[in-house]
């Protein structure tokens, strides 16, 4: 798979989140997140993704949350998506976590 590939570089885990937004939706143009939790405002996730739906929950992982930065994870946080996508809510709170907690773990003493 290409999402595992070890010479994957992205530039930002909001764009690899957009584009799997965008094939989940069948959408020919990139369409951000933000888009998609607006669509979720007057849909439901069956009807926005369809046959991709289980796609979507299976790609969401893939995303590195816990990189993404703070101010980005609260507005995710805060979106349809969280209460539409139940595993978006998982990974998201899962990003919080970490960006609030992460450092102060045992074992990540800067040095």
């Amino acid at each position: 798979m290409v999402l595992q590939h070890q010479d994957l570089t992205v530039t930002s885990e909001e764009r690899v989140l957009n584009a799997i937004f965008m094939w989940c939706m069948r959408d020919k143009e990139l369409c951000g997140w933000e888009v998609v939790a607006e669509l979720l405002a007057l849909s439901t996730p069956e009807l926005l993704f369809g046959d991709r739906l289980q796609s979507l929950n299976n790609l969401l992982p893939f995303v590195r949350f816990p990189l993404m930065p703070y101010d980005l994870l609260k507005k995710l946080g805060q979106s349809n998506l969280r209460r539409h996508v139940p595993i978006f809510d998982d990974l998201v709170r899962e990003g919080i976590s970490y960006a609030e907690f992460g450092s102060l773990r045992p074992g990540n003493d800067q040095k």
